[in-house]
């Protein structure tokens, strides 16, 4: 109840209907000072309103180049992980190229050794087969 009394006092007050009256100058002064403070009460929410959409704008984009530079320290991230795994597979053909190389020569060289000795054994039982030859001959010239 108090509070429509408090809203029917200003509105006539606006309107220069108050209690006491008052001439048409006052109340067409007292409407264009209440017109003044409303037109900059509006601009001073219109000025507000902007900065608050400024300073989203603001806080948008510095979230979007946050995000931004998050994925590209990411993506730096990934592709020194994919860099190195690269060297260690790298690394580790070279490895088993090396490996297998040695491998063979290892299997080269007991080949050969073995063929040395298959020759050394062939040379002695052909040593041997002609000694007894000579023993035989030796032998039979004798006796």
């Amino acid at each position: 109840m108090a509070e429509e009394r408090e809203k029917l006092l200003q509105t006539h007050e606006r309107l220069g209907l108050s209690a006491e009256g008052g001439s048409l100058e006052e109340r067409a002064r007292r409407l264009q000072e209440d017109a003044e403070r409303e037109k900059r009460e509006i601009m001073d929410r219109i000025m507000a309103m902007e900065e608050e959409e400024r300073v989203r704008r603001e806080e948008a984009e510095k979230a979007r180049r946050e995000e931004e530079e998050r994925r590209e320290k990411e993506r730096r991230i990934q592709e020194e992980k994919l860099k190195l795994l690269q060297e260690e597979e790298e690394r580790e053909r070279i490895r088993m190229r090396q490996q297998r190389m040695e491998e063979e020569e290892r299997e080269r060289a007991r080949l050969e050794k073995l063929r040395e000795d298959e020759e050394r054994r062939k040379r002695a039982e052909r040593e041997r087969e002609e000694e007894e030859r000579k023993l035989r001959v030796f032998f039979l010239l004798c006796c």
